[in-house]
């Protein structure tokens, strides 16, 4: 039995189709920022960071249930950093 081709680097990874769980949190915060801060927001991102919150959204719209459990998934692992001001602070600074 031959071996299969090597992949071809010129060939494109399959798209995403379904907006998983962190894009679907990241589509619930950047709905709850309001149109000005998303928008600003959405300039530092790439392309393909982009796309992922916008097929979160998508499926946030197909199931509006989900906005609500997105939220309090973000809201959660904003409380897993126990109000720790400096590792917050430390964090934002890593990210920025």
């Amino acid at each position: 039995m031959p071996d299969p081709a090597p992949s071809d680097p010129k060939k494109k990874e399959p798209k995403l189709e379904v907006g998983g769980p962190g894009a679907q949190r990241a589509a619930a915060v950047m709905l709850g920022l309001g149109r000005e801060s998303a928008t600003a927001v959405f300039r530092l991102l790439d392309e393909p960071s982009i796309r992922q919150i916008a097929l979160g959204a998508r499926e946030l719209k197909r199931q509006p249930a989900l906005v609500q459990q997105s939220l309090e998934q973000f809201c959660a692992a904003m409380g897993s950093l126990d109000g720790d001001a400096t590792a917050s602070d430390g964090l934002l600074r890593e990210i920025a």
